[in-house]
């Protein structure tokens, strides 16, 4: 396929699902990966909504698309260099999957690293799945300064590099 963004990602899996009549569960959250006697992937287990598990089998693979740990506190916690309230994910997208590879034996990498992007501080304590982020602050006449008045970034930097000063903090000089 074609490079793209997360949206045409989901495309193309959506074509290739459909192509092959692999039939799609809703409403499933998958808990644990099922293998044979040689350590092989050969199915999955998953907690339906109402609560109830099932097993299901796979015939050639099991394939994970999934979002990272954005709503999961515990490895926000450990991975993240500091608090950080709301994101543009959906609540459930709490690292299921970093569980379940590592139970397999997967080794993690880069788990400090994020798509940064701020949100609005109000927005965030209202609810954790913010809608939508400041990829670029309006206007040319913003500034963004700390708590005592001074410029701490160029505001036109881009939405994944602007949020990084909010993780400095000198506890010295308590800024």
């Amino acid at each position: 396929g074609s490079l793209g963004s997360g949206d045409e990602l989901v495309r193309q899996i959506a074509a290739a699902v459909a192509a092959r009549a692999i039939p799609v569960r809703v409403s499933h959250r998958v808990t644990a990966v099922l293998t044979n006697s040689a350590g092989e992937v050969v199915g999955v287990e998953a907690e339906r909504a109402d609560g109830s598990h099932v097993r299901l089998r796979a015939r050639r693979a099991v394939l994970f698309a999934t979002g990272g740990y954005t709503h999961g506190r515990e490895l926000v916690d450990a991975f993240q260099p500091g608090p950080l309230y709301g994101a543009c994910a959906v609540p459930t997208n709490e690292g299921d999957f970093v569980y379940i590879a590592t139970a397999l034996g997967a080794r993690l990498g880069h788990m400090q690293s994020a798509w940064y992007a701020q949100v609005v501080l109000e927005q965030a304590l209202r609810s954790p799945a913010v809608p939508d982020a400041v990829f670029m602050p309006p206007g040319d006449s913003m500034i963004l300064v700390n708590r005592f008045g001074r410029r701490v970034v160029n505001e036109k930097a881009n939405h994944n590099e602007r949020p990084q000063v909010h993780f400095h903090w000198d506890p010295t000089t308590r800024s």
